[in-house]
């Protein structure tokens, strides 16, 4: 099987339900087709570059169409209706309920399925665009987010492997904690295996958080995680790497974190910090937000399970809610707004109970690997409710209004929580069920949601960090990032100069309650970022 067909085919495992156009296949699956667009669409492009540009999507339609009709042949897809010059709509040719394994011509054999979905009682306002279910198809049949510990495996080739084997378990990402011990153990496997798992992690749609946790590391180090670090940013686009560290790290080893800035700026890329003084648990990046653990329940895990477990489930089920949106629509009081959120917290429990009685169906294959301890496996994952323009620095919006409905509502999705676990209890039945509240990503959210409508904070040297106004937002975020529970963060965009000045100012954002920052080195192009102006 090519590459090509085998990205339409993860495609629609992505989205079994939807039919596609040639064009939006083409725009999903090949990255050369959104270079074409601008070329096309752009006033300056010269008649010679947009006779090339159109040519070429020209070839590229040619080759999709080739293998569409491949699919169709095989009653893989169905085709549904013809547009004007060769458009073709396609679908698969399965009902709800059905699977189709392919497995020609490929060593992994691909499986399809529309499973049966439950009613809810958010389906009109999923259907308005107010709320998404993230990964929607496998919502119940797949978990979010898993933590694998490398230091338990101590093989990078196991690593590898057992990631592909639950890539099958996952609907977004996987993080690998303290991933420092295979680099400093070899830092040209560690490099291979980056290398290769990347390309994994792009046919398979999945996102991989590497952690680097600063007190594993000496000045002996320092030149394995550089080599590392540089590679890294050379040559990956589906994995994160998250620096761990406490403000006592950032003095012994900022030649480390001046050198790992360098390279960052030099690919123009972000770099992610997580300051362990206020967050011990580690944090996964994944496509609609961050995950992460509750702190208590991470010693817990590190208490009850050190040796037993060669990971465990972070995240289970998605929601993400428009406020912007829900507000302008329904113009609602407090009260339908807290109806509405006890109705998202409904919709998890369903997903929660239908996943956790079929898991022996669903996770054979983690149960088969964590025994005896595999209910451990699941015992620290949480569901999440993410918030996107829910009113953070827009103007003429009260803050403190904002962080207190939030507050309210999280008490009381809390109390929820507490009472639907009782109840089971009581049956017999012991459950966990736990929402997180947490912050919801541009990159993904964008596509179907509202415009952003939070800004952007452009830091150009640490005297900024002592601004009054800079100090209310530093201020005002930590009361928000107590909040969302399931994790935040906040960037900041850095022009590269002046990049000595960095480790300072880490210095300085380290001592406010924010456990993940990031500095993104490339600046947003047309905007013109003030002093005052916040990112999320």
């Amino acid at each position: 099987m090519s590459r090509t067909e085998d990205s339409i085919l993860n495609l629609f495992k992505k989205h079994p339900t939807k039919t596609f156009s040639t064009t939006e296949i083409i725009e999903n699956i090949d990255p050369k087709h959104n270079k074409i667009k601008e070329i096309i669409q752009n006033q300056y492009s010269s008649k010679d570059q947009i006779k090339k540009a159109k040519q070429l999507k020209a070839k590229l339609h040619r080759k999709i169409l080739y293998y569409i009709n491949k699919l169709i042949e095989n009653d893989v897809l169905i085709l549904e209706k013809q547009g004007n010059k060769g458009e073709k709509y396609v679908s698969l040719s399965i009902k709800d309920d059905e699977e189709l394994i392919v497995r020609k011509y490929t060593k992994r054999k691909i499986t399809i399925s529309k499973p049966h979905m439950p009613a809810s009682p958010i389906e009109g306002y999923e259907q308005i665009g107010i709320v998404h279910k993230f990964e929607a198809v496998n919502w119940i049949s797949r978990l979010n987010s898993i933590l694998i510990e490398v230091e338990k495996i101590k093989d990078l080739s196991k690593t590898y492997d057992l990631i592909n084997n639950w890539f099958s378990n996952v609907n977004d990402a996987i993080g690998l904690n303290n991933f420092e011990y295979f680099i400093k153990k070899n830092d040209n496997k560690a490099i291979n295996f980056l290398k290769k798992i990347d390309v994994d992690c792009k046919d398979y749609g999945k996102k991989l958080t590497l952690i680097l946790d600063l007190s594993n590391i000496t000045k002996k180090d320092y030149s394995s995680i550089l080599k590392f670090i540089e590679n890294y940013k050379k040559y990956t686009n589906s994995v994160h790497l998250i620096i761990d560290l406490t403000s006592k790290e950032i003095n012994e080893h900022s030649e480390l974190l001046d050198n790992a800035v360098s390279i960052y700026s030099k690919y123009a890329s972000r770099i992610w910090i997580k300051n362990k003084d206020v967050h011990s648990a580690p944090y996964i990046i994944g496509r609609p937000g961050p995950y992460t653990f509750n702190n208590k329940e991470w010693e817990q895990y590190k208490h009850e399970y050190p040796e037993k477990l060669l990971g465990i489930s972070c995240g289970q089920s998605t929601l993400s809610i428009d406020l912007a949106k829900f507000f302008s629509e329904n113009k609602p009081r407090i009260k339908e707004f807290n109806e509405f959120l006890i109705n998202n917290a409904n919709t998890l429990l369903t997903g929660n109970s239908l996943q956790r009685r079929k898991s022996s169906e669903y996770f054979k294959n983690i149960i088969a690997l964590n025994a005896p301890s595999e209910k451990g496996f699941f015992n620290f994952s949480r569901n999440y409710i993410r918030f996107w323009n829910y009113g953070w620095k827009q103007d003429n919006i009260d803050q403190e209004l904002i962080s207190d409905l939030l507050k309210t509502i999280k008490d009381k999705i809390d109390q929820f929580c507490l009472n639907e676990e009782t109840i089971y209890m009581v049956c017999g039945m012991p459950m966990r069920f736990k929402i997180a509240f947490s912050c919801a990503f541009r990159g993904y959210h964008s596509q179907f949601f509202t415009q952003p409508k939070y800004k952007k904070l452009k830091i150009q040297s640490s005297e900024i960090l002592y601004n009054k106004n800079i100090k209310e937002i530093l201020k005002a975020k930590e009361k928000i990032t107590n909040i969302f529970d399931g994790g935040d963060t906040m960037s900041f965009y850095r022009q590269p100069e002046d990049l000595d000045e960095i480790t300072n100012e880490l210095r300085i954002i380290n001592s406010y309650k924010l456990p993940l920052i990031s500095y993104k080195f490339e600046m947003p192009s047309k905007v013109n970022l003030k002093l005052d102006q916040f990112i999320k």
